[in-house]
């Protein structure tokens, strides 16, 4: 299987860097700015990869549309302005993508994040020259429902799925792969456990950035 694939999407919050900070900070910054008060950071970090709106009907305990709103607005303009910036490259990454360049693998971003933050988070870190292109969501149901971004790559990219393999550290980076019908590879230092990767189908879980490597031999 791994011989097939020729095209490697990435996750980019939890897999490419650690982002906790920035996103943590931004979710703090949001439910303060409504007047109530937020979690600990640490009890926020479970909440990286999942969609803000579910963040903030969950945090704020409210279905108000004009409030979520409010606070994903909130959110935005502290991410765009300064959490943008707190985030760093995962120790072995930029060697990773590097090597499999080299070893004639097409290289892709698919994030939860929109296009224009996605597209300052790998400009800030100087990745760009690594990826053949970066895929940000586009619309409410790429929002809620990764695989639909998986899928837009698939057929912008004229990508086969049996060609494509997606690596994430989340259960939804799992679940739209398997759902596109491509090789799912859980990154296991990520923000998602091991558990919640091997529930949400992953074909393979691997510890580190240089155990990529014996997933994809040279072509």
């Amino acid at each position: 299987m791994a011989a097939m694939v020729r095209n490697i999407l990435f996750d980019l919050d939890g897999t490419l860097t650690d982002s906790a900070d920035g996103i943590t900070r931004s979710i703090e910054g949001a439910i303060e700015s409504l007047g109530q008060s937020s979690p600990p950071r640490e009890e926020l970090v479970q909440f990286i990869g999942t969609p803000l709106r579910d963040i903030f009907v969950l945090l704020l305990d409210t279905s108000d549309p004009i409030k979520i709103d409010a606070a994903i607005d909130a959110y935005r303009e502290r991410f765009e302005t300064v959490g943008f910036s707190e985030n760093r490259v995962y120790d072995g990454i930029s060697d990773l993508l590097v090597e499999l360049q080299e070893r004639g693998y097409a290289l892709f971003v698919a994030t939860a994040k929109g296009q224009r933050d996605a597209n300052r988070v790998i400009d800030h870190f100087g990745l760009n020259a690594h990826f053949a292109q970066v895929f940000g969501v586009e619309t409410d149901v790429e929002r809620r429902d990764k695989s639909a971004l998986v899928a837009r790559i698939l057929a912008d990219q004229d990508i086969h799925p049996s060609t494509a393999a997606m690596i994430g550290d989340r259960s939804t980076d799992m679940n739209a792969a398997r759902q596109t019908r491509i090789r799912a590879i859980g990154a296991g230092w990520g923000y998602g456990s091991n558990a919640e990767l091997r529930e949400a189908g992953a074909d393979s879980i691997v510890a580190n950035p240089s155990e990529v490597l014996a997933q994809f031999l040279p072509l």
